[in-house]
């Protein structure tokens, strides 16, 4: 750690704050992190965090859960979506044999005509069919080629049409770039942009299926479950079990132990007696926030409804922290409930409080009625029409409520125009 001269002039306000500054980063990243990242952060720094140890049950670890990443999760994922736009029971049938006949990358194996004759339908449905499939969540999957699963990501990323003229002319660009700039108008400085653009947004393929047979593993935080008799309840995993050494604490009454030694070892003790509150203060927190999520996206985790609107500073001023202190509680936070392994995060939806999600369908449907239909709107176009409303949700949420009022993507509605 650097130290830093500080002048007599210096306000005590501006000293107390350099000096709990080290404090302070230590609380944040112990937010951040899972109980598996803090117990790997504690045992690979001993200098910082000496004097305390973890306490064993022996075993197995119980909080190890093992999530099998099948095709059949994302494809029934990928069905699920198609089913919420489309109810015509051919092409329902199309869509269910495109999404489980893609291979482990998400492609395409077999040729569109192929699928045509084998279910006896025109091929032009089964094209329709392909490209609807290959705009939903993830984008890509039923592509022919790397370079058309690349340009549907880009569709339904609504990125820049200069990032499909790329993509469309890609060896060029990449071989020639001088020659592609002059002949598309894009200037030499863009083009490494959209370089980045496209490594950092999207794949030349999409997973369907796990690289080998076994099963992956990953450590949950948090687990929803509800008791037949308790009802809803918040139970945490993989909490570090800390303690201070015993040998570290005798040190201090030992008389072969010289002064020296005794003040840094009753430093270490202080400071491992502050990560312990601290541990335990961060737990406690983060169950009263599962506890309130719980409470309200009860309908959603019994299977009734959807997510209801819920922020970050909604559950703050609940338990008066602040809204950037929730945000780093859930963080990286994975938890177990009867509708899946979840991201913490994905239970927080932004909208407008009093504004219940049946309203804002309503809003989008008119938005989509009354468009330019030469012109429609894309997600994002919506998106900022609704903000300006007062109705903040993001444009990755309208393309959700628009697939359940199996409204088109953009593109499409032009097409059809």
């Amino acid at each position: 750690m650097v130290e830093a001269k500080v002048t007599p002039d210096l306000k005590p306000e501006l000293k107390l704050r350099l000096k709990l500054y080290p404090k302070i980063r230590f609380f944040v990243d112990l937010l951040e992190k899972s109980g598996a990242e803090l117990q790997e952060e504690i045992r690979r720094d001993p200098s910082f965090f000496s004097g305390i140890e973890f306490v064993s049950s022996g075993g197995e670890p119980e909080n190890w859960e093992r999530i099998s990443q099948e095709s059949e999760n994302l494809r029934a994922k990928l069905f699920e979506q198609y089913s919420m736009m489309e109810d015509d029971p051919i092409k329902l049938k199309i869509a269910e044999f495109l999404i489980y006949s893609a291979d482990e990358k998400g492609f395409l194996p077999i040729s569109v005509e192929e699928v045509s004759k084998y279910l006896d339908v025109n091929p032009e449905l089964v094209e329709k069919v392909r490209q609807e499939i290959a705009l939903l969540d993830p984008p890509g999957v039923c592509a022919l080629n790397w370079r058309e699963m690349l340009k549907f990501q880009a569709i339904a990323k609504e990125a820049p049409s200069e990032v499909l003229t790329f993509i469309e002319n890609v060896e060029l660009a990449l071989e020639k770039p001088e020659e592609f700039s002059k002949k598309f108008g894009i200037p030499l400085e863009k083009i490494e942009e959209i370089k980045e653009y496209v490594a950092n947004n999207m794949t030349p393929y999409v997973m369907l299926e796990p690289a080998s047979n076994e099963l992956k593993t990953t450590r949950i935080d948090m687990e929803f479950k509800k008791d037949p008799h308790k009802g809803w309840q918040v139970e945490l995993h993989n909490v570090p079990n800390i303690t201070i050494s015993n040998a570290y604490l005798s040190l201090v009454d030992d008389p072969a132990v010289s002064e020296e030694q005794k003040r840094y070892i009753r430093n270490q003790i202080k400071k491992a007696r502050m990560i312990i509150d601290a541990i335990k203060r961060k737990y406690e927190l983060l169950k009263k926030v599962g506890e309130y999520i719980v409470v309200r996206q009860k309908k959603f985790l019994e299977g009734e409804g959807e997510l209801e609107p819920l922020t970050m500073t909604e559950i703050a001023r609940a338990f008066e922290v602040e809204p950037s202190t929730i945000s780093r509680l859930v963080k990286n936070k994975l938890v177990k409930t009867p509708r899946g392994i979840m991201n913490l995060r994905d239970f927080f939806v932004y909208g407008v409080k009093g504004v219940s999600q049946k309203e804002i369908e309503k809003r989008i449907r008119e938005i989509v009625d009354n468009e330019d239909k030469s012109n429609p709107l894309s997600d994002s176009e919506i998106a900022k029409i609704l903000k300006e409303e007062g109705i903040r949700i993001s444009r990755r949420t309208v393309a959700k409520y628009r697939r359940k009022l199996r409204i088109p993507p953009y593109t499409q509605r032009k097409a059809e125009a």
